[in-house]
């Protein structure tokens, strides 16, 4: 994560820093003369001051605290306006030697952190950021501009890789003043330190503040990978109700409307969002859907247009699978014509298994008997030779003997 570009605006810091200067230190008329004049080139035409700084700087950056003090604020400005931020961090630190007041110091310790965070010295953030948050007042530990100072030492920390050390500071700033940045950000830290628990506690936040598909996505999924899957219903149902189930945990839901709710409800998400799925997938869980309610004919239904259909990355085994289901559907309905077409043919399929070729020549028998096709029914139970079924099927040749003749 890179979270950079998040310091607050050069403006806004510039503003800070020429606050404070405050009332003009008491000095040699000399400096603060020309202090003033530099300080209107920089009000008027910041561009053409730098040289006046410099030489400023080597005049009186050796002399008395004030004339001291006046340098660094100069070459402070200017550097701001230039976004040379290493030339101001370097002369917001001397500003600090300076003993400045306690107002001039929390203004200072500010900056030191947002420059030291703009320079990538990583590791100094976190110090001015403790120092300010000492130096402040109880009354401005609230509110934005406090999270603004939390979230720079979080993602300080961050950039050390220190990702468990900056949630606590992520947490003073969303708890300041919540932004969805601040926390998205302490998702993906507990995300980066495996800490589910703590994922799980604050998603239903992220959920009830901003109702993000992806937030109530994380919330039911990991509800579903820590073994709560009626939680974990409950969590995909309202989402799909608030129309904000992400397409991809679609089937998830309709498998747990299956296991733990009401096959009815997963056929008529299925039925209302053919879209959603993948064509295979959708035509199998279909299936199994109706199945779950008992609804065999229309699970027959769906068999057979999956078949009709052949979509993209069915699979032999998967085409097989589903000529099986299509064949005992047709045989469970007692659709005789359509179980014995499936049947014979599953019988030829299989003809390198003889057991699964006598079982699928058996079936077809009896589906002809049932139409009263003697010669098909007898042709079939003929072919069986398995121990376990050709005696049922001498049985079946005699009943068609008697009734033939």
């Amino acid at each position: 994560m890179n979270w950079k570009n998040k310091l607050i605006g050069k403006a806004l810091v510039l503003a800070m820093a020429t606050a404070l200067v405050g009332v003009a230190p008491s000095a040699w008329a000399g400096a603060y003369e020309e202090y003033q004049s530099i300080s209107r080139i920089l009000e008027e035409k910041p561009a053409t001051a730098k040289e006046a700084v410099d030489r400023f700087e080597m005049r009186w950056a050796r002399g008395t605290q004030s004339e001291r003090t006046m340098a660094a604020y100069l070459r402070l400005r200017v550097s701001l306006y230039l976004t040379d931020y290493k030339s101001g961090l370097a002369a917001a630190k001397k500003l600090l030697d300076l003993h400045p007041e306690r107002d001039q110091k929390v203004g200072l310790y500010k900056l030191c952190a947002q420059l030291s965070y703009q320079t990538e010295i990583w590791k100094d953030v976190l110090p001015y950021v403790t120092r300010w948050e000492e130096t402040v007042g109880s009354d401005q530990k609230a509110g934005e501009p406090y999270a603004e100072m939390a979230a720079l030492a979080a993602y300080a920390l961050w950039q050390m890789n220190d990702a468990k050390a900056s949630i606590p500071w992520m947490k003073k700033a969303f708890n300041a003043s919540p932004k969805e940045e601040r926390g998205t950000f302490l998702l993906a830290a507990w995300q980066k330190l495996d800490d589910e628990k703590a994922q799980l506690a604050f998603l239903p936040t992220m959920v009830k503040l901003y109702g993000r598909p992806m937030y109530w996505a994380q919330w039911g999924y990991l509800t579903y990978e820590n073994g709560k899957p009626k939680k974990a219903l409950d969590i995909l149902s309202s989402a799909d109700k608030a129309g904000r189930l992400p397409p991809k945990l679609y089937p998830l839901l309709v498998d747990l409307e299956m296991k733990e709710g009401a096959a009815s409800k997963a056929v008529s998400i299925l039925v209302n969002n053919p879209r959603l799925f993948e064509p295979m997938m959708y035509r199998n869980l279909l299936i199994a859907a109706y199945l779950k309610t008992g609804d065999r004919e229309k699970a027959l239904d769906a068999s057979l247009a999956l078949l009709k259909s052949q979509p993209d990355g069915m699979t032999g085994a998967a085409r097989r699978m589903s000529e099986d289901t299509a064949a005992r559907l047709a045989f469970a309905e007692e659709k005789w014509a359509l179980a014995y077409e499936k049947t014979a043919a599953l019988a030829e399929r299989d003809q390198k298994d003889a057991k699964k070729a006598d079982f699928w020549c058996f079936m077809a028998g009896v589906a002809a008997y049932e139409q009263k096709d003697w010669a098909a029914a007898r042709a079939m139970f003929s072919r069986v030779s398995d121990k376990k079924l050709e005696k049922g099927a001498k049985a079946w040749i005699e009943q068609i003997n008697f009734l033939a003749d």
